[in-house]
C-alpha cells in the first residue's frame, strides 16, 4: 500500500480519537463503521512528543506522512483517556 493509497482508503472510513493530556499524546483508531465498538477497527495512530505513526494491516507510516494521515477520514467520536471528564 502506497501513502497514496493509504490516505484514499482512511479518507473513507470513521476515526476515533482518544487523547490524555497528562502525557499529551492521542491514538486515533479507523473503522468502517459508526457503532464505536471498537471490534471493527482496521487502522491505528499513535502520536506523542517523540513518536508520530499509523499502522494499516502491515503498513507503518511514521513522521511526516503519519502526520499526513493524522486527520483523514471522518471524525466520528473524541474522548480523554486520562481518567478526567
Amino acid at each position: 500500500m502506497t501513502f497514496d493509497e493509504a490516505k484514499a482508503y482512511l479518507n473513507t472510513l470513521h476515526r476515533d480519537r482518544l487523547y490524555d493530556l497528562t502525557f499529551g499524546d492521542e491514538e486515533l483508531y479507523w473503522s468502517s463503521s459508526k457503532d464505536g465498538d471498537g471490534n471493527d477497527y482496521v487502522a491505528s495512530g499513535y502520536f506523542s512528543r517523540d513518536v508520530a505513526e499509523v499502522v494499516i494491516g502491515p503498513m507503518k507510516f511514521s513522521d511526516a506522512e503519519a502526520q499526513e494521515l493524522r486527520n483523514c477520514g471522518v471524525s466520528f467520536s473524541e474522548s480523554r483517556n486520562d481518567g478526567q471528564s
